[in-house]
């Protein structure tokens, strides 16, 4: 299965339609469409459902709201618009992901966790999904945003260790250390 059959299922393809009209000529990495990311969150999340029942069960409504998921904190549409349009699951889930304001990186991030936290098991597992596809795609590009990732992953996989698939969690943590590996290997070799 990859992202044309996901897309079949219509609320799917609705939510991504709509995210890819409402980020318009927002961009990803080098460049992409901003839809890229969210087709990533996607492909990252049916990746996980083949090992992960819950994923599996839920999976329609987690990846509808993995191509939503920045909607409301990159343009003007507001949960009420989610949940009117795709429903209060959907717009639960993209709630408690939503980055709440703060004045930087790291104050987000302690106002958020807890509200993803609290949203329960699907909503971490969205998180971890929206954050394996933002990593890996760092490490692709050989992006500078590697090491924000990297100074927030111990943080990061400290907070949800006990609340995300286990599949996911092992996952996220081995790219960690592939990268901490590597720096290393370069500190001594010089390259």
């Amino acid at each position: 299965m990859d992202i044309s059959h996901i897309l079949q299922n219509p609320i799917v393809n609705y939510a991504r339609d709509f995210a890819k009209k409402v980020h318009g000529a927002q961009t990803w990495t080098e460049g992409l469409p901003y839809v890229a990311h969210l087709d990533s969150v996607a492909e990252v999340l049916l990746h996980f459902a083949k090992k992960v029942d819950f994923i599996a069960e839920d999976f329609n409504t987690l990846v509808a709201a993995a191509y939503l998921h920045d909607v409301v904190e990159d343009t003007n549409v507001t949960i009420t618009d989610i949940d009117k349009q795709f429903g209060l699951e959907i717009a639960l889930l993209v709630n408690a992901v939503a980055n709440e304001p703060g004045k930087n990186r790291k104050e987000r991030h302690d106002r958020t966790y807890p509200k993803i936290l609290n949203a329960g098991v699907k909503a971490v597992t969205l998180k971890f999904a929206d954050r394996i596809a933002n990593f890996e795609k760092c490490i692709q590009t050989k992006s500078d945003l590697i090491d924000m990732y990297q100074k927030e992953g111990g943080r990061f996989l400290r907070y949800f260790e006990f609340c995300v698939p286990l599949e996911m969690y092992e996952h996220l943590k081995s790219l960690h250390v592939a990268i901490e590996t590597n720096k290393e290997a370069t500190m001594i070799t010089g390259h």
